[in-house]
């Protein structure tokens, strides 16, 4: 799981995209990766949100593709993920 937010954190940090297919699929690789994160823990966007620290509507524009988070809230996702792992909470297929 790891390796899909430090791919886009460098993705962020160091590509340029002229023709926008490779920013589709970041985002789309995000979307998929956020809503299997709150269907398995059985949570609202709103309560996902309060879990990581950001607002309802920040969440939504994540999983509307509108926006990729900043290297904070990439850090964030991360950390909660990692919790819920250890807890046996969550289980990300490696695929995502």
């Amino acid at each position: 799981m790891c390796y899909i937010f430090y791919e886009i954190i460098s993705w962020r940090q160091g590509c340029r995209v002229t023709g926008g297919s490779a920013l589709w699929i970041k985002r789309y690789d995000f979307v998929i990766l956020i809503k299997e994160v709150r269907v398995q823990l059985d949570l609202s966007q709103e309560d996902f949100a309060r879990e990581i620290g950001v607002s309802y509507a920040t969440v939504n524009r994540w999983e509307n593709g509108r926006f990729l988070p900043s290297k904070m809230a990439l850090r964030q996702i991360e950390t909660y993920c990692d919790h819920m792992i250890e807890l046996g909470r969550l289980l990300l297929p490696d695929d995502l």
